[in-house]
């Protein structure tokens, strides 16, 4: 019986479906609608949705209206929200609804159902309050949210300005559309003290697991591993990987693992990140390859050819390995491409 030695991604079901119902208690009184563009941020949305549906989810939002496609095939009765509702794209129904974030696109929709995306200081996709005077109640919309540009840092000032203003969009929009229901809140704001009542929140990063900035994570939900391919010795002052970017500084055991950039592994890690093997943190040395990474071992007997190194999950966070790599969880979930084996557990 042949191994499978490609990279190895296991998501739990079951810590999904804690911080569902985390998240759920910070707002009992918002529905939920989870953020499920990008395939669930990397993760696996055709396995991870049945499991919010179980959790009394039924509306989501994606990136494009092809993705809510996509998904219907596996949330049949579920809502999709488009963000990125350009002139043009589609189609669009009460199963897939569009997200406006230019007036001239409201003004000119007949087609059923949809959202509003509206500006509050993160200048990027969004209407703003005055480029909707003069128009008249429309029951088409069913749904208002705004974007917090800095909730992801719990100190930011912006934060309690943007309230604010979210605040002066629900008196302001109430009437105007009086079908819809009014959200503010990501993973970020839910976090935070001093969050304003809302219709509906709209969690991501922080139900698979990662933080969406300076707060703490909810329980993570997906590992990644690499099999050691190679345990070699490495005299002193030999050199490792391409160009010869680390050099031994005394004899040394080096584990070659099956990993690398084309997994989605930050180029940026060579001779700084870590791996968990050996019962304990390993340092990447020499260049991130295409398809390998090269580890010192020396320090851990034992450490034998087929063995699975942890490369983010319970023993390295996520977002330890993202600030080593200058990046954020957000990018190594998404980063993590289709070669990659996958397993979903229940727990």
């Amino acid at each position: 019986m042949y191994e499978d030695f490609r990279p190895r991604l296991t998501v739990d079901l079951g810590a999904l479906r804690r911080n569902l119902k985390t998240v759920r208690q910070l707002r009992p009184q918002a529905e939920l609608m989870p953020v499920v563009k990008a395939d669930c941020y990397g993760l696996g949305a055709e396995q991870l949705l049945p499991v919010m549906m179980e959790e009394d989810c039924s509306t989501f939002f994606v990136a494009y209206p092809e993705e809510a496609t996509v998904l219907r095939r596996v949330a049949t009765t579920g809502v999709f929200y488009v963000f990125g509702a350009a002139p043009g794209t589609g189609p669009y129904n009460e199963h897939c609804r569009p997200l406006h974030y230019r007036a001239d696109d409201l003004r000119a929709w007949s087609g059923g159902s949809c959202g509003v995306q509206i500006e509050i200081g993160m200048n990027r996709l969004g209407m703003r309050l005055d480029e909707l005077e003069g128009l008249e109640p429309r029951e088409d919309v069913k749904l208002v949210l705004a974007h917090m540009s800095d909730a992801s840092d719990e100190h930011s000032a912006r934060n309690e300005e943007q309230r604010t203003r979210f605040d002066e969009i629900v008196r302001g929009l109430q009437a105007k559309f009086p079908k819809a229901k009014f959200s503010l809140s990501s993973t970020g704001n839910l976090m935070l003290e001093g969050v304003r009542q809302e219709d509906a929140v709209r969690p991501g990063i922080g139900l698979y697991g990662a933080s969406p900035g300076t707060q703490d994570p909810l329980e993570p939900i997906a590992t990644l591993e690499a099999r050691v391919l190679s345990v070699h010795d490495v005299p002193a002052g030999e050199r490792v990987g391409y160009g010869g970017r680390w050099t031994a500084e005394r004899p040394s055991v080096i584990a070659t693992l099956g990993t690398g950039y084309a997994d989605g592994l930050p180029r940026s890690l060579e001779n700084s990140g870590k791996v968990w093997l050996g019962n304990g943190q390993r340092t990447i040395v020499g260049a991130v390859s295409m398809d390998l990474i090269t580890v010192d071992v020396t320090d851990a007997p034992g450490v034998k050819v087929g063995e699975w190194a942890e490369i983010f999950g319970p023993n390295l966070a996520v977002d330890a390995l993202a600030r080593e790599a200058g990046t954020i969880g957000y990018e190594l979930f998404t980063s993590i491409h289709g070669r990659t084996q996958r397993v979903y557990t229940s727990g």
